[in-house]
């Protein structure tokens, strides 16, 4: 088995000072071609290839070439296999990272549910970077026996395009000759395959000098969307429609699921049954970004239904910062073709707003399904809170240990559901502009920057003016329809935290806004037993408040039990 990590070591002291670490793999690539065409190692020789990897190396000296070429004699043909492949994923090594790209896992998780069994795929890759997809595909298939009819890729950048397209031709055995094509794959070239795949930049926006017709209906992009929808457009558009068995998989971040713009396009692809189901994965997933990433699967099956797969939870969270984390494969296939699984219809799905699978599986609350269910608007104000932050108000010199008539409250102040009201931070401001963002008796805060929601009852009548920061919301409930504490059970229950899942938005930051927040549903009882409810919350709220101020306490006083022994 070859040593990947020595290898490397022997290649970065053999070119120290003369190649920059992160072109180590540029250069083994290239030469590991030449190396190959020159001894006649590989099927399908490429002049122009050979003529590329000369110019990539035109700089380096013959002494270090030579070098490398020893290395490449003692590795061997295999070895030299071997090397290329774990090369190209997205694996660190050291102080040596290659091209970002789709990570094995991800690779593996595509091509199980691409449902590659059987002869003659042409598997093509929009966006095909150095071309890792492409490589685990065949490797996959060589170990399953399975005869792939050809290997094509669309890569804009030329360099990775002939990277790639030398390290394909280096892992062939001859029965595929893959093809890499250097153009931006956006052009309308209709390139027909069965199985297609592609990994767009993330989050990135489209940059149109004019709105863009779709390749597959009437509809017409423009800056507004989501890049990714773009890319997955032109990948649908050489989806063979004759082939029942035709299947393509993109990733995509959080954004196009729930960005606005967007929806148009996302009801179109459902209307023709594209659009098979959608994967939740974990954090992390992506070593080289902490964007959350989803997994699309398309089909030429008709569907009616769309599968939700929430597979954010199924790597423990200690383990989701490792840079090479293993995503459980297997377990997400199975996930994603159980029985179990959670569906809906097509019908169910138009104009529907965010369509990220650990939304739709909550089943969130609507106002058709919830007994006594009313829009929060119809019955409570909803106002955003002050955008500074506590280090804004501190460096502007505004903070104070002094009573001054104003307290800022902050998402830390907001513990186990209470609030501390006399230990908030006084600031030292006169102007009454911030007035608006003060708080009064009974208004709900709730926290809007964070995947975790607090909520907390204003249950004093505020002697100061109480400023709520960091973009926190606040609910104005109309008291004689809605009960504050009982608005904040709900909030707090498993349904409300479906509803306010349902509402976050973001990439890298889940975010709540006022609007959205005014149009959850809240199931609306009697007043009477709102209040009930209420009285009993506050009451076991209030033993457990005490109980951890005494855990504290006897905790406080372990800490100072040897002094206390010295002392005696």
């Amino acid at each position: 088995m070859v040593k990947t990590n020595e290898i490397l070591w022997k290649v970065e002291s053999i070119i120290r000072g003369e190649v920059q670490a992160e072109r180590i793999i540029h250069l083994i690539l290239s030469n590991a071609y030449r190396y190959a065409c020159v001894n006649n190692l590989i099927y399908h020789k490429n002049d122009y290839l050979l003529d590329q990897s000369k110019h990539m190396n035109e700089h380096i000296s013959e002494g270090i070439i030579s070098k490398i070429n020893e290395l490449l004699d003692d590795l061997g043909l295999d070895g030299i296999r071997e090397l290329v492949y774990e090369l190209l994923f997205g694996k660190s090594y050291g102080k040596i990272s290659p091209i970002q790209n789709s990570n094995k896992f991800i690779s593996d998780l595509a091509y199980e549910l691409l449902e590659m069994e059987g002869e003659g795929n042409v598997v093509f890759d929009l966006g095909s970077g150095i071309g890792s997809f492409l490589a685990n595909v065949y490797k996959k298939s060589q170990d399953k026996k399975i005869i792939l009819k050809n290997l094509i890729g669309v890569e804009i950048n030329a360099e990775q395009a002939n990277l790639s397209q030398m390290a394909l031709l280096l892992l062939s055995d001859g029965s595929v000759c893959p093809r890499i094509i250097n153009s931006d794959g956006l052009d309308g070239d209709n390139y027909v395959f069965n199985k297609g795949y592609s990994f767009p930049p993330l989050g990135m926006r489209s940059l149109f000098n004019e709105k863009r017709r779709s390749y597959i209906s009437d509809i017409y992009f423009s800056n507004s969307n989501s890049a990714e929808w773009v890319f997955i457009d032109s990948l649908l558009m050489g989806l063979r429609d004759s082939n029942p068995g035709s299947r393509a998989i993109a990733i995509v971040s959080g954004r196009a699921l729930f960005n606005n713009s967007d929806l148009i396009y996302r009801n179109m692809l459902l209307k023709k049954g594209r659009l098979e189901g959608i994967i939740e994965l974990p954090a992390g997933a992506l070593s080289f970004t902490g964007i959350k990433a989803f997994m699309l699967v398309f089909s030429n099956n008709d569907n009616k239904e769309v599968r939700f797969v929430d597979a954010s939870n199924v790597v423990s969270a200690e383990n989701r910062r490792y840079v090479n984390f293993e995503l459980p494969v297997k377990t997400i296939k199975e996930m994603y073709y159980s029985k179990d699984v959670k569906k809906k219809t097509i019908s169910e799905l138009i104009n529907v707003t965010n369509l990220t699978p650990s939304t739709i599986v909550l089943d969130t609350l609507d106002i058709k399904k919830m007994e006594n269910g009313v829009v929060l608007k119809d019955v409570a104000g909803v106002l955003l809170g002050n955008q500074y932050t506590i280090s804004i108000f501190d460096n502007k010199g505004l903070l104070s240990d002094k009573k001054t008539g104003y307290r800022i409250l902050t998402s830390s102040d907001i513990e186990d559901g209470a609030v501390n009201w006399e230990n908030l931070q006084s600031i030292n401001y006169k102007d009454t502009k911030f007035d608006k963002f003060a708080v009064k008796y009974g208004d709900v805060v709730v926290t809007s920057k964070s995947s975790k929601v607090k909520t907390v009852v204003v249950d004093i009548e505020p002697k100061e003016k109480i400023l709520v920061t960091g973009g926190m919301l606040i609910i104005r409930p109309d008291q004689t329809k809605l009960n504050p504490t009982y608005l904040k059970m709900f909030l707090d229950s498993d349904e409300g935290k479906s509803a306010l899942k349902s509402i976050q938005k973001g990439v890298t930051i889940l975010t709540i806004s006022a609007s959205s927040l005014s149009t959850i549903v809240v199931p609306l009882i009697d007043m009477k037993k709102q209040e009930e409810k209420a009285y009993k919350y506050n009451a076991r709220l209030s033993t457990l408040i005490a109980y951890r101020k005494e855990i504290q306490r006897i905790e406080n006083s372990l800490t100072n039990l040897l002094k206390e022994e010295e002392e005696d």
